[in-house]
């Protein structure tokens, strides 16, 4: 019986933290350039602090430097999951109990859940056919029906397989628009 495997990883948790922390700072740098404009272009009359009035040439370059900031913070989270499309169309992990590569396989996978469909985990130790077919060389992980590796999961020809695919989608995509790729 195929059992799915989802859970957050520290991967995903430090995307969000960065998405969250990105968004908080283009709000501040946006309520920055706000009070830096009624300040310095309305009739509006509001009693500032006494370090807005000592600190007034350097808002400008505060509230790009918080700009910034949140360019950084976005770029360091990266896609999250459901901001891009994902390259294959089913990933299948065959494994068994108690097997470490297994689970570090899994660990893997699961870091590109931004590029990778949910990874469907099979257990082989009640399947005869199975045992026979990939006992010696678990995990093996089959993406779209073929088989992708067997004993371990090369990170960088993840990657490249990964890249590959966006790269070979994105040109199909504009070829589809009719804008030259």
């Amino acid at each position: 019986m195929p059992v799915t495997r989802r859970d957050m990883t520290a991967s995903d948790f430090n995307k969000r933290v960065n998405a969250f922390a990105a968004a908080t700072l283009l709000i501040l740098a946006t309520v920055l350039a706000c009070l830096i404009f009624v300040d310095r272009c309305t009739t509006i009359y509001i009693r500032w602090p006494g370090f807005w009035y000592r600190s007034r040439s350097f808002h400008l370059l505060i509230c790009i430097s918080v700009l910034v900031a949140a360019w950084w913070a976005h770029r360091c989270a990266g896609r999250l999951p459901g901001d891009s499309e994902v390259v294959f169309r089913s990933v299948t992990v065959y494994s068994k109990p108690n097997c470490e590569l297994c689970d570090r396989a899994i660990e893997i996978l699961d870091q590109y859940d931004d590029a990778l469909p949910e990874v469907r985990v099979v257990d082989i130790s009640d399947n005869a056919e199975l045992q026979l077919q990939h006992g010696a060389s678990i995990p093996v992980v089959e993406m779209d029906g073929r088989v992708r590796f067997r004993g371990m999961v090369s990170v960088e020809l993840l990657e490249r397989m990964i890249a590959a695919r966006q790269r070979r989608q994105s040109r199909h995509s504009a070829a589809d628009s009719g804008s030259p790729v």
